[in-house]
């Protein structure tokens, strides 16, 4: 037997408020391993894949962030490895757009001599 709840969600913020409602979703894990979406309580494994995507296309621009779980997550298996289902080609770029190169650490000292 499965069971599914599908909650969507979709505000309207200025910056700071985004930045206030990932720090609010960030301390409740912190302090608990869950968070309230609206009212209902998620309680979050001890191992979370994460999953960042940025896209501009024109003006427009988007920021999604994913968290994805088991209730049952085995807490020997590695991070790195994902069920099957969700390794997905959609983490490729697609042919038209080229990959980003953001700056990383090493990339730190680098970016003050510019300044």
């Amino acid at each position: 037997m499965s069971s599914e709840i599908k909650i969507k969600r979709r505000d309207v913020l200025t910056a700071q408020e985004a930045a206030d409602l990932f720090r609010r979703i960030a301390d409740q894990i912190e302090a608990g391993h869950s968070f309230l979406l609206d009212g209902l309580p998620i309680t979050v494994a001890k191992q979370v894949r994460v999953r960042q995507e940025f896209r501009k296309e024109g003006i427009e621009q988007s920021y999604e962030l994913k968290l994805s779980w088991d209730e049952q997550y085995d807490d020997t298996a590695k991070l790195g490895e994902e069920p099957e289902q969700d390794r997905k080609d959609d983490d490729l770029p697609e042919p038209s757009v080229p990959p980003l190169d953001l700056p990383g650490q090493e990339d730190c000292p680098r970016m003050r001599e510019g300044d």
